[in-house]
């Protein structure tokens, strides 16, 4: 019976439990590694993300203010149409105004 075998079965048991361990160990250790791999992308992502929030908000903000002005000229072009078309009514009203003087004088010069 104990000559049957190569190496005593308890033996044998013995080395497969420290082969085991230690294939154990070292697979908690790629586990260790890989965890912490995960960490250290998931911190550069969420920098990367921040770097791409931070620059997205610039130039939002960029453009906001280009807006705002390009709003303002808009007002202020508006104003300045509105003005010329009340100066323009006003100049027809004027001018409306003077034909009828107009043509009196007229007549009263033929007149006389």
């Amino acid at each position: 019976m104990s000559s049957a075998w190569p190496v005593p079965p308890t033996s044998r048991a013995a080395q497969e439990l420290a082969s085991t361990k230690h294939e154990l160990d070292t697979t908690k250790q790629q586990l260790g590694t890989a965890q912490q791999d995960v960490e250290d992308l998931k911190t550069s992502q969420r920098r990367r993300t921040g770097v791409a929030l931070v620059g997205g908000k610039v130039v939002y903000d960029e453009f906001a203010e280009q807006l705002g002005a390009a709003h303002d000229e808009l007002a202020a072009t508006q104003k300045d149409v509105e003005d010329a078309n009340k100066a323009a009514t006003q100049a027809e009203k004027d001018v409306a105004a003077a034909k009828p003087s107009r043509r009196s004088a007229g007549c009263s010069r033929a007149a006389t």
